[in-house]
């Protein structure tokens, strides 16, 4: 970049001006560009929430048919999620020890055993 009071013509002093104003521009648009980009991943963050939880209603919804209530339907998915996480726990590299709750190791089973007993049939081979 040229220093303007080096600069010893017009076009020359032009010259610089036109540089940095170009330069100033450029950092403007890259400023934008990436608040925008910052927006669009919030709003997608945002639209996959809302699909999400979409799907959580529509499965204590038909969970909570077969369950006769959809409390039970929302804690037989908290005890699948536990189960899932305990898995991937399980499985891990470095997993040796294993803290398991005073209340045993899913505090709700009884809702899955419910599902048996109910005859709602949603689950076999627990």
């Amino acid at each position: 970049m040229l220093n303007l009071r080096r600069c010893t013509t017009t076009g020359e002093k032009s010259s610089a001006i036109l540089e940095s104003e170009g330069a100033l521009i450029a950092v403007e648009n890259k400023a934008k560009g990436e608040a925008i980009l910052i927006t669009r991943r919030a709003e997608a963050d945002a639209y996959e929430r809302e699909l999400q939880a979409a799907a959580w209603r529509k499965q204590i919804d038909v969970l909570g048919a077969a369950l006769g209530s959809n409390d039970k339907a929302a804690q037989y998915l908290l005890e699948m999620q536990r189960l899932q996480h305990l898995q991937a726990v399980a499985t891990g590299r470095n997993s040796k020890i294993y803290f398991v709750p005073p209340g045993g190791m899913l505090p709700g089973m009884d809702v899955i055993g419910g599902l048996r007993e109910g005859g709602g049939g949603a689950v076999h081979n627990l």
